[in-house]
């Protein structure tokens, strides 16, 4: 009986050695690197900002009042009561221009990582109302953009190549002192 409990310890301790390396390489396999989180961060932002220029030429005709979807238009026959758009505040020209001014700014705060968390929720929700203010607009891509966004929302985009990475350094290094 002793050889068989001495084959068991010995499996046992093989078992604990092996697995740091097996605790490593699953998270070598499945695990991810912030740098490349940072990368997606930049390519949200851009994307983000891309389509708000494609959008702003024809900002006046899908975006106004004075266009084909007035806001009235929108609230009696496409408006879900749930949904909250920004771009529903007013429906002039000069309000609808700062509010895509606002957005592009969010996204360039985005872009270089200056309160990253914060402008990913803002760009989120800059996002879907946009996308709400004129639904008929609107295809598949901006769904895939929108679910990006609200992931990206909860993934550490300010840990590199960031501002706020370079704040946190630069914090740590008068705290040291």
């Amino acid at each position: 009986m002793k050889k068989a409990s001495g084959a068991a310890d010995l499996d046992q301790d093989v078992f604990l050695q092996l697995l740091p390396f097996l605790w490593n390489k699953t998270r070598e396999l499945f695990g991810f690197d912030k740098r490349s989180i940072a990368l997606f961060r930049v390519v949200l932002a851009l994307a983000a900002i891309f389509d708000l220029a494609d959008r702003a030429r024809d900002l006046h005709v899908h975006y106004t009042d004075e266009g084909i979807m007035p806001r009235s238009l929108v609230l009696s026959d496409f408006w879900n009561y749930d949904w909250i758009s920004v771009y529903m505040v007013s429906g002039t020209v000069w309000v609808t221009v700062m509010l895509f001014g606002i957005n592009t700014i969010i996204n360039v705060f985005l872009l270089i990582g200056y309160y990253t968390k914060t402008s990913a929720i803002l760009s989120y929700i800059f996002l879907v109302s946009l996308q709400d203010r004129n639904i008929l607009v609107g295809h598949a891509g901006d769904v895939e953009h929108r679910i990006v966004a609200m992931f990206a929302c909860l993934l550490p985009l300010a840990d590199f190549w960031s501002v706020d990475a370079a704040l946190k350094l630069r914090e740590r290094g008068r705290k040291n002192k």
